[in-house]
C-alpha cells in the first residue's frame, strides 16, 4: 500500500522532472537547425514535450480525482483543454505547419467530445426531473 501511495506521487512529478532533465541537458542540440537535428518542434521549443506530458497527467490522473461521473469534471477537463488548444493556437510549436493544424485540430476534437459529454449527462439530468 505505501509502495502504491509512494508511486502516485513520483510518478507524475518524476516523470516530468525526468523530461525536462534530459531536454535542458540536451537544449544546446535542440537548438540547432532542423536539418541538423531531425526534430519535429521548433528549436526554441525544446522543451514542449514537458508541457504535452503534464496535460497528459492532468487529463488523466487530475482529471480522474474531480468528482468522477459529474458535470464538475467535465468542466474541468473542457476548462483545461480551451487552456492548452489557445496556447498550442498561438505557440504553434512545430516546424511542419501540417503538425501544426494536425496539433490544433486534435485538441479541438477533444473539447467538442467534453461539449457532446456534457450535453449528453444534461439531457441525462433533464429526463430524470432535474430542471
Amino acid at each position: 500500500m505505501f509502495y502504491g501511495w509512494f508511486m502516485v506521487l513520483v510518478f507524475p512529478i518524476g516523470v516530468v522532472e525526468m523530461y525536462a532533465w534530459l531536454l535542458r541537458s540536451k537544449r544546446e542540440r535542440l537548438k540547432k537547425p532542423v536539418e541538423e537535428r531531425f526534430e519535429d518542434e521548433e528549436p526554441k521549443f525544446w522543451y514542449w514535450e514537458v508541457i504535452e506530458t503534464m496535460k497528459r497527467l492532468l487529463m488523466t490522473e487530475v482529471l480522474s480525482t474531480i468528482n468522477p461521473g459529474t458535470f464538475s469534471q467535465l468542466v474541468a477537463g473542457l476548462l483545461m483543454n480551451i487552456l492548452y488548444h489557445t496556447v498550442l493556437c498561438l505557440v504553434r510549436p512545430f516546424n511542419d505547419n501540417r503538425d501544426n493544424s494536425i496539433a490544433v485540430l486534435s485538441t479541438l476534437q477533444i473539447i467538442v467530445i467534453f461539449v457532446a459529454s456534457m450535453l449528453m449527462k444534461g439531457t441525462g439530468f433533464i429526463a430524470e426531473g432535474y430542471d
